[in-house]
């Protein structure tokens, strides 16, 4: 596994990947990343490694829901150390 790990490392550089969205939930996920001393880079770096069981896991429990399609809180997942699960706003 360690020799996986560090083939899987090697190829590590930065992706562009495009996202919609509003002027103000950028600046919310901006400001609930900076919170936790992360950028929203690094923010969805350890979603996706948590989410595919990649490279880098943090262990938490977004593996649990990789193949749930959509959960009961509008399909989404709370990724944040605090682990809160608060209802979108309507």
């Amino acid at each position: 596994m360690a020799g996986q790990q560090q083939e899987e490392i090697e190829t590590i550089r930065s992706r562009t990947i495009e996202v919609k969205l509003s002027d103000a939930d950028v600046k919310r996920i901006s400001e609930k990343a900076a919170a936790h001393g992360l950028t929203v880079g690094e923010l969805i770096e350890n979603f996706i490694g948590d989410l595919v069981c990649g490279t880098y896991s943090n262990g938490s429990d977004e593996r649990m829901y990789g193949t749930a399609e959509r959960n009961s809180n509008h399909g989404t997942i709370a990724v944040l150390p605090s682990r809160s699960r608060s209802t979108p706003p309507a």
